[in-house]
């Protein structure tokens, strides 16, 4: 990473750190009213199996930059609706919302492409733009060791479309200290979703309450749709808050 930041003179705002987070759909608080000491105990959300993946990137100057979403399923029906709390200010601000094609909601070859075509390379571009760097200027991009980064058929591809674009890997076995993203965004990413979930369930809660629904006969919806949209809210929220130089900048160092 030394020698090409050296020797193409990559400037701080070209350096992109990338990592996948899985996020769960229905967010437990692992907390209890049952008697310490307990051998059986059962929380909301211990057992929830349903999720989706984000990739959250950071640039080495201190911007987060937009999220791709990956939803399980082979068509837009599996995404959130356009009518979700916070969808058209995601979409202004260049998030991705996307079915995985796949029988999981896991990243994929054709994902990581749209990441970079719609995501990544247009933020270089840009960035080359506004320092005034000609557009063979060349950048850098650190993610992990992950077999689809890894793979032929992405890296070839990236060869082929983004030659411009240096791919550089974390360690293997080393993504506790070298990865950024994981070493210290991921946390407070997550934090900061799992707070959203929980307002959420509030105040589903607090308008049931009020209907005349008692404790007895209430229940929190956990359907599959209802979370599936609540989730761009958690998102942008996250955005929102977390994509400053200040927090994103301590995370790198």
């Amino acid at each position: 990473m030394a020698y090409s930041v050296k020797n193409e003179n990559i400037p701080s705002a070209l350096m992109v750190n990338s990592d996948q987070t899985q996020l769960t759909l229905a967010q437990g608080c692992h907390l209890t009213y049952d008697k310490i000491g307990a051998q059986q105990v059962t929380t909301v959300g211990s057992e929830e199996k349903r999720a989706i993946t984000v990739l959250v990137s950071l640039t080495n100057d201190g911007k987060v930059l937009p999220f791709q979403t990956i939803y399980k399923g082979s068509t837009v029906a599996c995404l959130p609706s356009q009518d979700s709390p916070g969808y058209a200010e995601s979409i202004k601000a260049g998030f991705l919302f996307e079915p995985s094609k796949t029988a999981t909601y896991w990243s994929t070859v054709e994902t990581m492409m749209s990441f970079v075509n719609n995501i990544l390379a247009p933020y270089y571009d840009q960035t080359k733009a506004e320092l005034g760097l000609p557009e063979d200027q060349r950048a850098l991009w650190y993610i992990d060791c992950w077999s689809v980064h890894r793979g032929d058929p992405f890296l070839d591809w990236m060869g082929h479309k983004h030659p411009k674009i240096i791919v550089d890997f974390v360690p293997a076995r080393m993504t506790g200290l070298y990865q950024p993203c994981d070493v210290g965004f991921q946390r407070i990413f997550k934090h900061s979703t799992h707070n959203s979930a929980h307002e959420d369930v509030v105040q589903e809660v607090l308008k049931k309450l009020e209907k005349g629904k008692t404790s007895e006969t209430l229940a929190v919806d956990s359907g599959m749709k209802v979370l599936r949209n609540r989730t761009v809210g958690w998102l942008w929220k996250a955005y929102s808050e977390l994509n400053r130089p200040e927090i994103v900048k301590k995370v790198g160092n």
